[in-house]
């Protein structure tokens, strides 16, 4: 089995890659800072309002 290192993006948050789905706001489709995980735990932390 051939893997190609590297297509998927890396959080910089938690330094782990993770799929380009992972990166887009599923409700407007636009980009985000960091994968869907850390911006649901920065919301939890009082952190910027992101909603998934």
């Amino acid at each position: 089995m051939i893997r190609q290192p590297y297509t998927q993006p890396k959080c910089p948050a938690c330094q782990y890659r993770k799929a380009a789905s992972e990166f887009r706001d599923p409700a407007t489709g636009e980009a985000l800072p960091a994968c869907k995980h850390c911006m649901r735990k920065a919301q939890r932390a009082g952190g910027q309002r992101w909603t998934a």
